[in-house]
């Protein structure tokens, strides 16, 4: 069985709120689990916002390299990320993405 991981699930993993989280992660192969480019780009959106993006994205870029990535492309991921930071700096609400995930 493969695992499509949600953006609220990686986020309690990396910050280290689940236990429960890293325990079913070591219970299966990482070719099993999966991430999506929409989860990669809302990672790199908190990292930069976070007070040391370079620190924060370097975390989150070996998270995501633990994990094969199901398209819409990681281009098109990273432009999001740096688009959707700068948008919420400046207070412009985005809607969720969940939508997005699910597809």
């Amino acid at each position: 069985m493969r695992y499509l991981l949600d953006t609220n699930v990686c986020i309690r993993f990396l910050n280290g709120r689940s236990r429960s989280i890293q325990q079913e992660l070591d219970k299966h192969a990482s070719e099993n689990i999966l991430l999506c480019s929409v989860v990669k780009a809302e990672l790199l959106v908190g990292a930069l916002k976070n007070e040391d993006p370079p620190s924060r994205l370097r975390i989150i870029q070996r998270f995501l390299n633990r994990f094969a990535s199901l398209s819409f492309d990681d281009s098109a991921a990273a432009s999001y990320a740096e688009i959707r930071a700068d948008l919420e700096k400046q207070g412009i609400p985005i809607g969720p993405n969940d939508l997005l995930i699910a597809a």
